[in-house]
């Protein structure tokens, strides 16, 4: 299977451009792309063969400067599922138009968890992800158990641990 990539690049705002405005990081990020796509519009194989030859080097330095990584779609899909109910900026990463549906829930399991005695319990998943509960339970989750977390109402969470009722939950990080 082909595996489609994205370009994207994180790179410091740089200071004024050729035409007397602010350069934004995206600008910056796409411009070794752009400078390869640009090259086939060339007509004459020895000057399209020199465009490409000096774009791919300037892409291939960026990357490896890391203001340009290439990243497939597997992967961008993964970041979406681990970051699922924090905050985030709008990252173009995650701007893909095949792929433009929010993640509305996730399934994983409690890795651990504590508790502070009044019903509140904070969950780490398998993932790494750690959330807690905003409305007191009266069981504790286990080591082991399923979770189920969805999107709910004005941008809260609701989470089925164990197959029980579902509850109020927070992403803490």
């Amino acid at each position: 299977m082909v595996r489609r990539t994205v370009a994207i690049a994180f790179f410091a705002v740089l200071t004024a451009g050729e035409a007397g405005h602010a350069q934004t990081p995206a600008d910056n990020a796409s411009a070794p792309y752009a400078a390869l796509t640009r090259c086939r519009s060339i007509r004459a194989d020895a000057e399209r063969l020199a465009c490409f030859d000096r774009a791919s080097a300037t892409f291939e330095a960026a990357v490896a400067n890391k203001q340009v990584a290439v990243v497939n779609r597997e992967d961008v899909r993964a970041a979406k599922r681990s970051l699922f109910g924090i905050v985030l900026p709008d990252l173009r990463l995650f701007n893909d138009k095949e792929d433009a549906e929010p993640i509305q829930q996730i399934a994983s399991t409690v890795r651990s968890f504590s508790s502070d005695g009044l019903g509140h319990h904070v969950m780490t998943l398998a993932e790494g992800g750690t959330w807690q509960t905003i409305e007191p339970t009266r069981f504790p989750p286990a080591v082991g158990d399923n979770i189920l977390i969805r999107r709910a109402a004005l941008g809260s969470y609701l989470a089925n641990i164990g197959g029980g009722r579902a509850v109020r939950v927070q992403r803490l990080r």
